[in-house]
């Protein structure tokens, strides 16, 4: 029964760091698509307020995500368990 519990707290730590990077990435890549190629550079001024309102609420859940994974699923939590 440990063993089980062992596994999917490693698969969490590793689904966590993945959806951290995976949506960082991805995220800075729509960010800069939106920026410099879909929005029209006059309409900017208007649309960066939401853009960044949406930034802060992507990063933040990575920003929560690596946390959780910090203190929650730590390693030397998985191995004294």
């Amino acid at each position: 029964m440990k063993s089980d519990k062992k596994k999917l707290m490693k698969a969490t730590r590793a689904a966590l760091l993945i959806y951290a990077l995976v949506i960082g990435i991805l995220g800075t890549a729509m960010f800069a698509s939106f920026i410099f190629w879909v929005v029209p550079k006059e309409d900017l001024p208007r649309i960066i307020e939401p853009l960044s309102i949406a930034a802060i609420f992507l990063y933040g859940t990575c920003i929560a995500a690596i946390y959780i994974r910090k203190t929650a699923f730590s390693k030397e939590k998985i191995n004294n368990e």
